[in-house]
């Protein structure tokens, strides 16, 4: 959980004390391989060896798509206040922050649980699409 953070909301509103919570994330991480063989057959010569062309190809994707939760402030907070979810100010009616395999792949996030990254995100990249 983030507190004293300063932002200004999707609707313009502007907070200084306000308290960040990821809500909920979700990392997908995935890799796939793919072999393509091609036989070719010299059409000028059936009686050549026919030509077999391999090709491999590597996919790997990566990201963590997360919702974060804002109170306005502290004592929003600690009154068990409901909270409301910030909205991506880049994507319309959005609510999913997603982090892409260039970001997660930067050595900051080494080692950190996923709400950890989460919140250094936040912190990081988010918070300066909300001033």
């Amino acid at each position: 959980m983030l507190t004293n953070v300063q932002l200004t909301d999707p609707q313009g509103q502007t907070f200084t004390d306000a308290v960040v919570r990821v809500k909920e994330a979700n990392r997908e991480s995935s890799s796939n391989t793919t072999t393509t063989e091609n036989l070719i057959t010299d059409a000028s010569d059936y009686t050549k060896e026919a030509t077999v062309n391999t090709d491999n190809r590597n996919y790997e994707n990566d990201y963590l798509r997360c919702v974060f939760l804002y109170w306005p402030t502290q004592a929003a907070f600690d009154e068990g206040r409901a909270p409301y979810i910030l909205m991506n100010p880049d994507s319309i009616n959005d609510q999913n922050f997603q982090i892409n395999r260039d970001e997660l792949e930067k050595s900051k996030y080494d080692g950190l649980a996923v709400e950890d990254v989460c919140e250094l995100y936040f912190t990081d990249v988010v918070s300066a699409l909300l001033v």
